[in-house]
C-alpha cells in the first residue's frame, strides 16, 4: 500500500514545486522589486555571460531577504557580523554541491550563479524527500494510511511553501526536524539525537527538538518511581542512569550549536586582520557601517564566554521580549494570525479530549484502558509534539518578528498538517471509528478479545520496533472495523507463528530462575499505558493468560 501512496505523494511534491517554480518566475517578471534598502552586497555584474543572466532571471525571485544572506555565506563565508544569525549548514551544504556534482557549471558560468542553480537543486531534492519523512512519521503517529496521505498532501501545498523553495533554510531544517522525530518514534535513539543536532546546525530552533528525549527520561523516572518493585538502591541507581542518559543526549544535540558559536568568536575575536576580504566587499560594508571580521572591539568578545548569537540577535535584529509591538507592524501580526489560530486550534482541541494528560504532562501511565488506546489525533504519542507547537506559537508571538511565524511553524511542527488533515477529512477520524464500531456490536466481545490477543502478542518481546505484521494490521483501524472477521483470521495465523513461541524458548531460563527478571528490559510505561489491566502480572502469569486468550478465541 506504501508504493502507490509514495508514487502519488511524489507526483504531488513535483507538482508543487513547479507551481512556485512558475508563480516565482511570473510575479519576479511582473512585479518590480521593491527598495526595502537591505542587506544586499555587490558582486561583479561585469563578469555575466547568457548563462548566468538567465540563471538570475529564472531564479532570483528566490534570492530575496534572508536569502541573500545565505548566498552570500555561501560564497563569502562569515563576512559581516549581522550573518551570524544565519547558521552555516544549509550555505555548507549548497556549497559542497556546487563544488561537486555542480563542478562542471564553473566553467560557463560565475561560481556565484552555480551557489543560486546548487541551492535551488538541493531544496527540490530536498523537498522530496522531506514529504516521504513526514509521511511515514504521520503514519507512525495517527496509525492511519488515509490521514498521514492528507497531511504530507498538505504539506505539499503548504502557505509557507514558497521559502521551501527559496534560498532559505526552512526545508532543509523540516527535513532533519521531521525525521529526527520519525526516527524517535522508531526508537532509534542515536539517530534522533544526530538528526537533531543537525538541524541545530541549520536553525537555532532545533535545540527544542531536545525536549522529546527529555519528557520521555522524565517518564521513564516516573515510572520507575511510582512502578517498580526494587528496593530504594535500584531504583535510585535507575534514575541516575536516566539522568546521565538525558544529560549525554542534550550534550549531543547542543554539540554543533556550541562548536559553532566557537568557530564564530575565535574567527571574530582571535584572527582579526587574517580574513582576506574582497575590497568591493570592504567598502559596501564601511558604507553601510556593517562590523566587519577583520575589525576588533566586538562588545561581545569582552564578555568572559564570547556568545555572539544572542548578541547578534539583540542588536541587529531587535529580536527580544515584546520588542516588535509597534503600531507600523501591526499589518505584520495580521499576517500572523491563520497559522496561529491553526495551531492554538490544535492544541485546544488536543486539551479538550485529553486533559487529565495534559495536566500530568504525560509522565503518570493512564489506568483507563479507553484514554491509553485512543488512536489517532488523540493518542498519548501526540503529546511531546502539541507542547513544541504551542511553545512555538507563544515565544513566536512575544519574542521573534512576528512575520516569521508561519514559515517556522510550518517548517517545525507536524502537529499543524495533522489537525489540518482531520478538519478536511470527510468522515472526523475519532466519529468514523466510533460509528464503525457500533455497526459491528454483535463482535464486541470477541473484538475485545482479539485486542487483548494483539496487545499480549506485541509486549511479548518488549520490543516494539519487532511487532512487524501485526502492528502494520492493527494499523489500519478503518479496515479493521470495517472487517472484523478477515482481521481476526490475519491476526490469529500471526500468533500462531513461531514469534510467539520464540518467546517462550528464549526467555524460559530466566522465567524459572524469576519471576521479574524480565521486567529489566521492559518500557514501563509503553506496557502499563498500553494495557493496565495486566500491570501487576508477572512473566509466568502473562504467557498462561496469552494461551487462554487463544484457546477462547479458537473456541469462538
Amino acid at each position: 500500500m506504501d508504493a502507490p501512496m509514495n508514487e502519488k505523494l511524489l507526483k504531488y511534491s513535483l507538482l508543487s514545486r513547479l507551481l512556485v517554480f512558475t508563480l516565482q518566475v511570473v510575479f519576479n517578471i511582473l512585479i518590480p522589486d521593491h527598495n526595502a534598502d537591505v542587506f544586499n552586497p555587490p558582486y561583479d555584474q561585469s563578469k555575466d555571460n547568457p548563462l548566468d543572466t538567465c540563471v538570475h532571471y529564472i531564479l532570483g525571485g528566490f534570492i530575496r531577504w534572508d536569502g541573500v544572506y545565505f548566498l552570500h555565506v555561501a560564497e563569502h563565508g562569515y563576512i559581516y557580523e549581522n550573518s551570524l544569525a544565519f547558521f552555516p549548514l544549509f550555505p555548507w551544504c549548497v556549497r559542497i554541491l556546487a563544488n561537486s556534482l555542480c563542478l562542471p557549471m564553473q566553467f560557463v558560468m560565475q561560481y556565484r550563479t552555480v551557489l543560486i542553480v546548487s541551492g535551488f537543486i538541493f531544496n527540490f531534492y530536498i523537498f522530496l524527500k522531506t514529504t516521504n519523512v513526514l509521511y511515514r512519521l504521520s503514519k507512525s503517529i495517527l496509525k492511519s494510511e488515509s490521514l498521514a496521505y492528507k497531511a504530507a498532501l498538505l504539506f505539499c501545498f503548504n502557505p509557507a511553501s514558497i521559502f521551501m523553495s527559496a534560498f532559505y533554510s526552512e526545508i532543509l531544517f523540516a527535513y532533519l526536524t521531521f525525521y529526527s522525530m520519525l526516527k524517535f518514534e522508531e526508537r532509534k535513539r542515536n539517530h534522533s539525537v544526530m538528526l537533531s543536532s543537525l538541524s541545530c546546525l541549520s536553525r537555532s530552533n532545533g535545540l527544542l527538538t531536545a525536549g522529546f528525549e527529555l519528557h520521555k527520561r522524565c517518564q521513564n523516572i516516573v515510572i520507575h518511581l511510582l512502578y517498580s518493585k526494587k528496593d530504594f538502591i535500584s531504583k535510585i541507581s535507575l534514575i541516575l542512569t536516566e539522568i546521565l542518559k538525558v544529560m549525554i543526549y542534550l550534550i549531543l544535540i547542543l554539540l554543533p550549536f556550541l562548536i559553532y558559536q566557537f568557530y564564530i568568536s575565535d574567527l571574530f575575536c582571535n584572527q582579526s586582520g587574517k580574513w582576506k576580504i574582497p575590497e568591493f566587499l570592504i567598502q559596501y560594508g564601511r558604507q553601510r557601517s556593517y562590523n566587519l571580521v577583520n575589525e576588533t572591539n566586538f562588545d561581545w568578545c569582552k564578555n568572559r564566554i564570547p556568545f555572539a548569537y544572542s548578541h547578534v540577535q539583540n542588536t541587529h535584529w531587535n529580536v527580544g521580549f515584546l520588542r516588535y509591538y509597534e503600531f507600523r507592524q501591526i499589518p505584520n501580526f495580521i499576517l500572523a494570525l491563520p497559522v496561529s489560530v491553526l495551531s492554538v486550534s490544535s492544541v485546544i482541541y488536543y486539551y479538550r479530549h485529553n486533559r487529565r494528560r495534559c495536566l500530568t504532562l504525560g509522565l503518570i501511565p493512564e489506568k483507563d484502558i479507553k484514554d491509553s488506546e485512543k488512536n489517532g489525533f488523540m493518542n498519548k504519542r501526540m503529546l511531546p509534539y502539541i507542547a513544541y507547537l504551542l511553545f512555538i506559537t507563544v515565544f513566536g508571538w512575544f519574542f521573534i518578528h512576528i512575520q516569521v511565524l508561519t514559515r517556522m511553524v510550518f517548517s517545525s511542527s507536524p502537529v499543524v498538517y495533522w489537525y489540518a488533515a482531520i478538519v478536511i477529512s470527510t468522515d472526523h477520524h475519532a466519529k468514523h471509528i466510533k460509528t464503525s464500531y457500533k455497526k459491528h456490536s454483535k463482535t464486541h466481545i470477541t473484538d475485545e478479545i482479539i485486542k487483548e490477543l494483539y496487545i499480549l502478542h506485541s509486549k511479548n518481546e518488549f520490543n516494539m520496533e519487532r511487532i512487524g505484521h501485526i502492528e502494520e494490521i492493527y494499523a489500519e483501524q478503518d479496515n479493521f472495523m470495517d472487517n472484523p472477521e478477515d482481521w481476526k483470521i490475519e491476526v490469529i495465523e500471526c500468533i500462531k507463528g513461531r514469534r510467539l513461541y520464540s518467546f517462550k524458548k528464549k526467555y524460559q531460563k530466566e522465567i524459572d530462575a524469576s519471576d521479574e527478571n524480565l521486567y529489566d528490559d521492559v518500557d514501563r510505561s509503553e506496557l502499563l499505558e498500553t494495557i493496565p489491566l495486566f500491570q501487576d502480572m508477572n512473566p509466568k502469569d502473562y504467557i498462561e493468560k496469552e494461551m487462554s486468550l487463544k484457546e477462547i478465541y479458537l473456541k469462538i
